[in-house]
């Protein structure tokens, strides 16, 4: 930032005394003055019926971030190739081989490039000229592009141009399509979006876009890949402790998918919800909670790939945050188990390190994680098993005490945890089941279970079918939402200081 600020000097000499306050050993000030500086785009959303249908939907409103805004801009050029306003193509709709090869030429000489360099963040700004996206000046683009950012680039750039080349006569060719030109735009947007101001009125509100980032905002951004270097932030966050990383493994099924699947990394986002019907989140009864975090759920009901999950913390905030992440719909109990099994081993783990510690001075206790870690916090209803002896307690007992089981015994146990599992989950989904009952949001008829509020299907196993994919997919995300942001409810007494 202080770069940025220096690009201002000329022009506004006075700005010298931020910098050499920035650049003295005053930390507070830095951080305060960073932290009032730095934005970040919130997106808002409110859930609304449609008079047309009578259905109650989900629209953003305002998704138009720079990158959104930019993309708009270019659909616009692509669209309108006749009159000569997209470099890479010819007025009748051919690829414009000159600008193409020109490409080729800057691709060639930072294909092998393993570090950034001035030259060729100086190629890199060409290739974006050429590709009609705007770019800073030079100083902030260079200063502010990440050795990762720098080498994805490259290699979106190498798959855009073998697009282009298979496309060259294809009048209807549309280069927009897929993600090489949306990451491309990311990384320029993430210091030309900062020069925007947006705000959205809803409801006799004012809502401003741009925001002071909270820990959430900043933790999914940087998930999302806004960092100067992802490997490093991934590494250092979570890959160093065995509680997120072991055997070559992630233990969280969000954490595998984010890194390992840049198609779950680029639908990753994060959003809150004003307002259910025009009532906000503090307000709301519980069958309207309810419908809203199941709204939201299905709201990619046509594809069923993405669903809005809440973030499971209480809080006195008058809007409700959401997370986009992968919905598991096919054989979603099967699958989640699976997920579920991972969970468990990882408890198995940290009930296993409470024993151990279970001797140390009282002055190096863990507050509530030696005390609660020494059982299933996840995945409560598995205490049950080692409160009464069960053979699967026996075996879950014997692993937390260090005792290798032997093949046989493995195997018994991964059947006998399955099936635990399942049967856990199912009784919890009646639990809940009765909950939404109680509550009014479903209701018993002569002719079976009545939804109020969200459409769930038109058959009674479409509605049961509905309510436990949401259910289960609702519980592993809570899951892997809480071990993404406070590691493990272990350390902490109750819900109340998540």
């Amino acid at each position: 930032m202080i770069d940025k600020i220096k690009l201002h000097q000329s022009t506004n000499p006075w700005v010298q005394q931020i910098i050499d306050k920035l650049e003295s050993n005053d930390e507070e000030f830095k951080s305060q003055f960073f932290s009032n500086f730095k934005k970040y785009f919130q997106k808002y959303s409110i859930l609304y019926k449609d008079n047309a249908s009578d259905k109650v939907l989900m629209k953003m409103i305002n998704e138009s971030s720079y990158s959104d805004t930019i993309m708009g801009e270019l659909k616009g050029k692509v669209s309108s190739y006749a009159m000569g306003n997209y470099n890479l193509k010819n007025v009748d709709g051919t690829v414009n081989t000159k600008a193409l090869n020109r490409l080729k030429e800057i691709h060639k000489s930072l294909e092998d490039k393993e570090e950034k360099d001035i030259d060729g963040l100086r190629l890199l700004e060409e290739a974006y000229s050429i590709l009609d996206i705007p770019t800073p000046e030079f100083l902030e683009f260079s200063n502010n592009i990440g050795k990762g950012q720098f080498l994805t680039a490259i290699s979106k750039l190498g798959f855009l141009i073998k697009k282009f080349d298979e496309n060259l006569d294809n009048k209807d060719f549309n280069p927009l399509n897929g993600g090489e030109y949306k990451y491309l735009i990311s990384v320029s947007a993430n210091i030309l979006g900062e020069q925007l101001e947006a705000v959205s009125y809803e409801a006799g509100k004012l809502y401003y876009s741009y925001v002071t980032p909270s820990y959430l905002n900043k933790l999914i951004g940087k998930l999302q890949g806004n960092v100067k270097d992802y490997t490093d932030f991934i590494e250092e966050e979570y890959g160093k402790y065995p509680q997120f990383y072991k055997n070559g493994k992630y233990r969280s099924f969000w954490l595998d998918r984010i890194v390992n699947d840049k198609n779950v990394r680029e639908h990753l986002d994060h959003k809150a919800s004003l307002h259910y019907l025009g009532t906000n989140y503090v307000d709301k009864t519980p069958a309207q909670y309810i419908a809203s975090i199941m709204q939201e759920f299905f709201y990619d009901n046509k594809n069923k790939a993405w669903a809005w999950y809440r973030i499971p913390m209480m809080s006195n905030k008058p809007s409700e945050e959401y997370i986009k992440f992968m919905r598991i719909h096919l054989g979603f109990k099967e699958a989640i188990t699976e997920h579920l099994l991972g969970i468990l081993t990882l408890e198995i783990d940290r009930m296993s390190a409470v024993r151990e510690r279970k001797n140390i001075n009282e002055d190096f206790k863990i507050k509530n994680f030696d005390t609660k870690g020494a059982n299933f916090v996840f995945l409560d209803y598995l205490n049950a098993e080692l409160n009464n002896n069960t053979e699967l307690g026996n075996l879950i007992r014997n692993k937390v005490n260090g005792i290798k089981l032997n093949p046989t015994e493995e195997v018994r146990f991964l059947e006998l945890a399955e099936q635990a599992i399942q049967a856990g989950m199912e009784a919890q989904y009646q639990k809940e089941k009765q909950y939404w009952k109680d509550e009014g949001f479903i209701t018993e008829t002569e002719n079976g279970i009545v939804v109020n509020g969200v459409d769930l299907g038109s058959t009674q196993q479409d509605i049961e079918n509905s309510l436990q994919e949401f259910f289960w997919n609702d519980t592993l995300a809570s899951i892997n939402i809480l071990q993404l942001t406070i590691t493990d409810p272990a350390y902490y007494d109750n819900a109340e200081d998540l």
